[in-house]
């Protein structure tokens, strides 16, 4: 069943999603731009938290498909730190062009390696959610990049 398998990251991203939507009620209006930097900030967080619980595993896992780390492997080792990173930027609304870019670029490799991964049919676990959760590379893994690719992407062009 593909939601019993995608559980894990389907309850997360739904987590990050209310938790962000959330910090809007207080000004009692809606702003896209708020709303995809506290999700952003909030993704990042909780996706770096998960990562940070094993670095090394994490690692072995995110070399295995990142782009950036087959080129230049200690990149994923320092990965779950730059998430928190950007985390902290994006949910103190700083350095926020830099953020940006980071994420885009970030985010593209990791797709580019979930698409290498796909099209090889390769059985590859995705490092999203660290080593405390075993999770396959899918189409939902690409998604869930991509979405953050076009957030970020949408906060630098307004």
């Amino acid at each position: 069943n593909y939601f019993e398998t995608k559980k894990p990251i389907l309850i997360a991203l739904i987590l990050v999603s209310i938790s962000s939507l959330s910090l809007q009620v207080p000004n009692g209006q809606f702003f896209i731009e708020s709303w995809f930097t506290a999700y952003m900030g909030i993704f990042f967080l909780l996706f770096s938290f998960l990562k940070l619980l094993n670095v090394s595993g994490f690692s072995m896992t995110f070399k295995r498909y990142d782009v950036i780390s087959k080129q230049f492997a200690p990149f994923a080792t320092i990965y779950p730190f730059i998430e928190l990173s950007l985390g902290l930027a994006f949910l103190t609304q700083s350095f926020l062009v830099f953020a940006n870019i980071a994420t885009i670029l970030f985010m593209i490799s990791q797709s580019v390696g979930v698409i290498q991964v796909m099209k090889n049919r390769e059985n590859v676990q995705c490092a999203c959610m660290g080593t405390a959760i075993s999770l396959p590379i899918s189409s939902l893994t690409l998604f869930e990049n991509l979405v953050m690719v076009s957030m970020a992407t949408y906060m630098l062009l307004i």
